[in-house]
Parts: structure tokens; sequence; C-alpha cells
């Protein structure tokens, strides 16, 4: 049996009861993410109960699958500059040893790459000063592990992650441009270290809309909601076995995902778009069933609007016209904007869509524009400079350069010679976009700079505004406020 071990929360002793339980369900929340995130496969969720009197500031029960959280350790992250990065940063190694036997070192390490995942900012200056604090206010901490030891550990992680993230930040700057064939390849890579029922999912929708793009133009009725994307791509019509071999291929991934949280109602509304696409209605209408049944227990209604649309595609396919109106009909209920136009999309009814009113030829990171970059790379040997080198897949490498004020990130495919170039502003970034925005700036003044991006793509707390002619993707927090942008050129 794993004995208990010390990590940690808080809450102060004083805190009216509503606003204890408030505290205890956002632990409770975050340890969530960080299990889903983690990839665990397991029946078991974690719980968070708040207590007192302990002298670690989190006691791990493997037995209930739970942990019991100080009230003075919450009290600590709450006055942090960001209370759930806090929070995350220390019931991350927490989630991991729950569920597994990881020795030490690697607690930290897989804590904070599941973290990120979850949408935390894990690792840094901030954790760093928390983690001393709990030590001054838990002295049992360092029989354990002294300080210093941890410190030295999460410097560590940190640098793995470094290293690593560029590869999760490239499947996700492919899925926001639409390159669903490249973005597989990096969840691909990224699941050979950390497999976890969202990247299990996002493979399989990569897969399933590389199918869709091989459907003639009119063989595609409806628009499916495949969840990472909900733009609609059908191309010139391809090989049918190469279509079906791709949908097979996503079945699996998004099975997958199921059997890592047979809960995970995006598995479920996954899986039954695929298979109407493989004509296998039966299946996808009880597969959209059971989606909508979890989205419901679980009060996520964007889910349950894209299971009744998955339904109602199912149905219409299938030959059942009245369950088909009926499902559309309840999904166009939701009061959520993109499940409304998915349904207008698959009634045939106009929409609205964002437009790219405003663009600009020149934006720059620093001095430079991404296309002078890539020019001086491409034409001048650039590539001789100092770059980290990451290998991705056959032919394929990725390369990395760090810059006080970007990152640049490079595919190179020496099989077709073509080239994919990524610029990244660093966190603190001072400098504004040709469009006026900064680090802070309001979504409001990016849509009012940019008119309507071109999609919106959801990451962790956050989401990615694309905006296709002024090759430029926009990172937007949890608050609204812009936390950075990537400019992209390809050739």
């Amino acid at each position: 049996m794993k004995s208990y071990l010390p990590f940690a929360l808080a809450i102060t002793l004083f805190l009216p009861v509503s606003r204890l339980i408030a505290q205890s369900e956002m632990a409770e929340t975050i340890a969530m993410d960080l299990f889903y995130a983690s990839g665990q496969i397991s029946n078991q969720r974690p719980s968070v109960t708040i207590t007192s009197g302990l002298d670690l500031p989190v006691r791990i029960d493997p037995e209930s699958f739970s942990l019991q959280v100080d009230e003075k350790t919450l009290a600590l992250c709450n006055s942090a500059a960001d209370s759930q990065d806090a929070m995350a940063s220390i019931l991350a190694p927490a989630i991991v040893q729950l569920y597994t036997s990881a020795f030490r070192d690697t607690l930290i390490s897989q804590g904070a790459f599941f973290g990120y995942m979850a949408g935390y900012q894990t690792l840094g200056e901030p954790a760093a000063a928390l983690w001393a604090n709990l030590y001054r206010a838990y002295p049992k901490l360092s029989e354990e592990i002294d300080l210093e030891t941890r410190k030295s550990l999460m410097d560590t992680a940190r640098q793995e992650l470094d290293q690593f993230m560029p590869v999760f930040q490239m499947a996700n700057y492919f899925s926001v441009v639409g390159q669903y064939g490249y973005a597989e390849m990096y969840y691909e890579k990224i699941n050979v270290r950390f497999p976890s029922r969202e990247i299990y999912s996002n493979a399989g929708v990569c897969k399933a809309l590389q199918a869709l793009d091989l459907f003639g133009i009119n063989e595609l009725k409806y628009v499916y909601p495949f969840v990472i994307d909900l733009k609609f791509r059908a191309g010139t019509k391809g090989e049918k076995s190469m279509r079906d071999s791709l949908l097979l291929a996503a079945a699996e991934d998004f099975r997958e995902a199921i059997r890592r949280d047979p809960a995970y109602a995006i598995g479920y509304v996954n899986l039954s778009c695929t298979q109407s696409l493989l004509k296998d209605y039966s299946e996808a209408i009880a597969n959209a069933k059971k989606a909508q049944e979890l989205a419901e227990a679980q009060n996520l209604n964007r889910v349950k609007g894209s299971a009744l649309i998955a339904l109602g595609i199912a149905f219409a396919e299938s030959g059942d016209k009245a369950q088909s109106d009926a499902a559309f009909s309840t999904a166009a209920d939701i009061e959520d904007e993109s499940v409304q136009k998915l349904v207008k999309l698959n009634r045939q009814e106009a929409v609205a869509s964002g437009e790219e009113n405003i663009f600009f030829d020149e934006e720059s990171i620093g001095s430079s524009t991404v296309e002078s970059m890539a020019g001086e790379i491409i034409f001048g040997g650039g590539l001789q400079q100092p770059f980290f080198v990451i290998p991705v897949g056959e032919n394929t490498n990725l390369f990395v350069k760090e810059e006080p004020q970007y990152r640049l990130l490079i595919q190179q495919n020496s099989a077709d010679g073509t080239n994919w170039f990524f610029q990244s502003s660093q966190p603190g970034y001072e400098g504004v976009s040709a469009g006026e925005i900064q680090l802070g700036s309001d979504i409001t003044e990016v849509t009012d700079a940019y008119g309507g991006p071109a999609a919106v793509r959801k990451f962790g707390r956050g989401k990615f505004y694309y905006y296709e002619k002024s090759g430029i993707i926009f990172k937007i927090n949890a608050d609204d406020a812009v936390e950075g942008w990537t400019l992209f050129y390809n050739n």
C-alpha cells in the first residue's frame, strides 16, 4: 500500500460555509482536470476534502482515492497571483502519485506536463515561491524532501518541459491552421510519452478530418460536430479505401480515449460522427445518445449540443427524418452560439460567419517578419545556426530556436521540401502587433482591430483566435485577455 505523502492545498479557518464549499468544489475541479490530463485508466476519480490540523499540506489516501487538504495551504494558494495555478502546481504531483508508482523525480516532471495540458502554469518562480511558503508553514515537509532538492527537481522538470513543449505547440498550431496530417503526427509523438484521453481524441479527430477532405463535395450533406474543429472542409473525392482506413483508425483512437475515461462525453460524440461516416448508423445513434446522457449529467451544454447534432445526422442518414428533426430542434434550444450555428448549417439555413475585414501584410515580433526570417533560412543556410532539433516523423524534423522576444519553430520535411514557420511571442513581450495589440489586451480589442476570426479553437482554459489573412494566431486566456500571439508562414 502507498504511504501518505505530502502535497498541498488549503483554506482559511474563518470562511463562511458557502465560501468553504465553493473553494472545495474549485479544488476538486482542478483535481479532475489534472486526472483527465494525466490519462489515467481508472474508474476511481479523485475527491478533495478540506480539513484542518494537518502537519502536511495535503494527505493522500490511496484506499479512497482522496486528497485531504489542510486549511492553511489553500489560504497560501489564494494569496498567490493565480490561485488556480498555485493549486494545480501542488495537486499535479499528488494526482500522479495517487494513481501510479512513479518515483519522486518523475512525480514532479509528469505532474508539470499534465498541469500544462490541463491549462495551468505549474512551474516557474510563482510555484517556487509557493513551495517556500509551504515549507515554512509545514516543517515536516523536509522529512520527505528538502526544499533545495525540490527546487532542483522543479528546475529540471521545467527544462524538460521547455524541450517538449514545442511538440505540443506544433500539434495545436497545425490543428488551428487546418493541417491535420501534420497535427496528427505531433499528437502521436506526444502519445508515446504522455498518453491521455485528450491526446487520443485529438489524434482521432485529425484522422477523421483528413478523411473528410477525401470526400467529394456532393457526398457530404452534413457538417459533423467533431469537437476539435467546427470548420467544414470538403475537397476533391479521394480513394474510398484511404478514407475508410483513416476513419477506422480514428474510431480506434476514440475508443481508446473512452477506455481511459468511460465518462468522456467528447469521445462518444467523435466516435458517433466517425461511425456515421462509416455508415454504421445504429452504433452512431447509440454513441450519440450516450454522449448526450453523459453531457447532461456533467452539465456540459456545448458537448450536449454536439451530441444532439451527431444524433440528428445519424438519424437523418439512416432515413429517420422525424427523429432527426427532433434532435436538431432540441439542439437549437441550447443557448450556445457554436451549437446554434452548426444546427443552422445542417438545416441548410443562412449563417453569419466571422470575416477578417481588416488584415495586415507586415506582422512582426521584434524587428523581423516571419517571412523575412524564412527567406534567410531557406536561401541563406540559416538552419546552420544553433537550433535545437527534435525528430518528429519519417523525413520530418522540428527545429527550435529561442530568442529573448520570440520562439521560432520550423518544421522541415526533406521528402517534399516543404517548410512551416511559427514565430511565437515570449512571456513578457513588450511589443505590439500590426493591429496595435499587446499582451493583456482585451479580446474585444482584437476583434475591433482584426475583425472576426476565421476560426476559434479551445485550448485548456483559453482559446486560439485564428486570422488566416494576417497570418496570426492570438492566444486568449480564461479572462479573455491576450496571452501571446504566433505568426505563421509556409513555402
